[in-house]
């Protein structure tokens, strides 16, 4: 019989999940075992100040789990203050079971103060500490790169274009407000310039492009004459010391915008009227983030972000490279390879990678290092026999190597690594960083509890 309601008052509040309470403190007795690199967070959060003045604000461990948190279920700021809020299971592990949860604008405050350093100190102790409970190893290793986008839309000269002018144009209208004895002289261009790259999407001839394009380079140049001349009024401007402080402030951040024009209208020039094709290293894909490269895989997919190698150990994520360009793994092979033997201080036995790695030069290095058995998808001719003692190790090897397809689906699907929404090349290894360390919590944290099991059933 279904009733309309339940009069019975429970005795205590029924919990969430018990397995993901379980998870959380299982994450929680990890951290608090490797607790020195609070020592890097705590300093990345008071800077240059003095760390005992001013108010409390948040401990450096509730920001690190509050980042880990954020990343462990790739949640906005907002939906994880509702998350931290509505969980008690959460609370405990973030740190606040009797205190308030700061405001989504705090949260984000703190977390974005976390340096690519003292996430990688928190990393390299997650890690010593899985090898010292014997789940994880740094004998064999396995390498695989992947690309991360940067929070951009797709970049086109057009909206490159647009995107420039309409930045350039709210900047001087700020300052025109703010610093009325600038004089600054512009006309505003935003709405024309958006007209001609809406037309320039939908036409279809190649000569009605160049010639839309001729006028949207028209607007754009006269834009950009505005910026230089805001510039020079503004590092010139008289008052008090506040006053053109703030105004060279503007002036430097007009002129960055006016260069990235420059170089804009450059490329969509010889690209558009010269016909010509312009490297990759040379273009600019973004005026937000501009540290963003362009990163080809293989004819298949252009991705706009950064090429990340990565070591794999049996479960975790053992160390990261971030590269700037777009170097082909080849070049990335010794320096991931340099990487793990100077954190472990010992050599790999066995090492297998994607065929990207593949070369006669890597696999001769590999071995120089110490290490036993170097093993790619693909063949090098005068070399097999020396390095693959026997098929059946290079099969083994080569099943062990396919693991990394796994690892590398759950990094980009399980904790957002597979788009970076944090702004800046140093936010973006911070971010990096923030996933890794989350993944590696959260398998570590698995691989205990399932140990546990064998245990709890014999006892």
């Amino acid at each position: 019989m279904r009733k309309l309601q339940d009069r019975q008052t429970a005795m205590a509040f029924q919990p969430m999940d018990p397995k993901i309470t379980r998870n959380l403190r299982q994450m929680d007795e990890i951290l608090k075992k490797n607790s020195d690199p609070l020592q890097w967070v705590a300093a990345d959060l008071t800077g240059d100040a003095n760390p005992h003045n001013g108010r409390p604000g948040m401990t450096a461990e509730q920001v690190l789990r509050v980042a880990v948190v954020k990343q462990l279920y790739d949640w906005s700021y907002p939906v994880l203050y509702e998350r931290l809020n509505d969980s008690i299971a959460l609370r405990e592990f973030a740190g606040y079971e009797f205190q308030p949860v700061p405001k989504p604008s705090t949260l984000q405050e703190n977390v974005k103060k976390l340096s690519p350093n003292a996430l990688l100190a928190v990393h390299r102790a997650v890690v010593l500490h899985a090898c010292a409970e014997g789940v994880e190893s740094s004998d064999r290793l396995r390498t695989d790169s992947m690309a991360v986008e940067t929070n951009i839309h797709h970049p086109t000269d057009r909206s490159l274009l647009e995107d420039s002018v309409r930045v350039i144009t709210r900047i001087l209208a700020r300052a025109a407000k703010e610093f009325p004895g600038a004089r600054l002289v512009f006309r505003t261009r935003t709405r024309v310039t958006k007209k001609r790259a809406f037309a320039i999407a939908y036409s279809k001839k190649p000569v009605e492009q160049e010639a839309l394009y001729r006028e949207l380079l028209r607007y754009a140049e006269e834009v950009l004459g505005y910026a230089r001349a805001g510039v020079t009024r503004l590092a010139g401007l008289s008052g008090t010391a506040e006053e053109r402080q703030v105004a060279r402030i503007v002036a430097a951040e007009l002129g960055r915008h006016a260069d990235l024009l420059e170089r804009i209208l450059s490329q969509t020039r010889r690209r558009v009227i010269e016909k010509e094709s312009v490297p990759a290293a040379e273009k600019v894909v973004s005026i937000f983030e501009e540290h963003t490269d362009i990163i080809e895989k293989g004819g298949r997919e252009t991705v706009f972000g950064h090429k990340l190698c990565l070591n794999l150990g049996k479960r975790l994520v053992l160390d990261c490279l971030m590269e700037r360009g777009n170097p082909a793994d080849t070049a990335l092979y010794p320096d991931a390879l340099d990487r793990h033997i100077g954190f472990f201080d010992a050599p790999p036995t066995a090492v297998a990678t994607d065929g990207g790695f593949a070369s006669a030069k890597n696999a001769i290095y590999a071995r120089e290092q110490g290490v036993q058995e170097v093993v790619f998808p693909k063949r090098i001719r005068g070399l097999a026999e020396d390095l693959f003692p026997s098929a059946w190790v290079r099969r083994q090897l080569l099943r062990f190597r396919a693991g990394c397809e796994g690892i590398l689906s759950a990094l980009k699907r399980g904790v957002g690594l597979g788009r970076c929404l944090w702004r800046g090349w140093e936010s973006f290894q911070s971010y990096v960083w923030a996933s890794i360390l989350a993944y590696n919590l959260k398998t570590l944290a698995r691989a205990l509890l399932e140990r546990e099991k064998p245990a709890a059933a014999r006892a």
